[in-house]
């Protein structure tokens, strides 16, 4: 079988061309073979490997509920503090893969809550926040959606979230 001509082959390709059901290709993908004989999982497995099927990271996201997607938002990312916060951010949230979408507020309060409003949208499965403002009223928005949020760098008041931050006293 050759490639389909489509760019993204989906679970509805491979069972059209495995001659079953999208739910047997699913229990496939999941591992769930108690009820599928060996012709059917190999036949499936063929069709996978001919077309380069790759799961669709969005689709897996909605079914399970988690995106493993973390947004960050940060003030300014021209300050070096910010590219180190992302760096060290990146290293521990690929090992537990997940991925991080970096957003930067450009010190600005406004670009910030539109920022925080898409992350929201996109359902990530939680953010990390360098804040421009220290009222953490500013930021229900994230209680409301009820997204787990961390306050890195900088307080806001009333501490609602856990919060890393630093000592500058020398």
């Amino acid at each position: 079988m050759t490639r389909l001509a489509k760019q993204y082959t989906t679970i509805n390709d491979i069972a059209h061309a495995a001659g079953v059901s999208k739910t047997t290709v699913s229990r496939y993908l999941n591992g769930h073979f108690e009820r599928m004989s060996e012709q059917t999982r190999q036949k499936i497995a063929q069709i996978i490997e001919e077309t380069g099927y790759q799961a669709n990271s969005q689709a897996q996201a909605l079914s399970h509920r988690q995106s493993h997607l973390i947004g960050m938002v940060v003030a300014d990312i021209e300050n070096i503090f910010s590219s180190l916060l992302f760096k060290g951010a990146d290293q521990v949230l690929a090992a537990a893969d997940y991925s991080i979408m970096l957003m930067n507020a450009n010190n600005s309060a406004t670009l910030e809550r539109r920022q925080l409003e898409r992350l929201i949208k996109l359902r990530v499965d939680g953010v990390i926040l360098q804040p421009s403002l220290m009222n953490a009223d500013t930021y229900q928005l994230l209680a409301d959606a009820q997204v787990p949020t961390i306050i890195v760098d900088r307080k806001v008041t009333p501490a609602k979230w856990p919060q890393v931050v630093t000592d500058n006293q020398g």
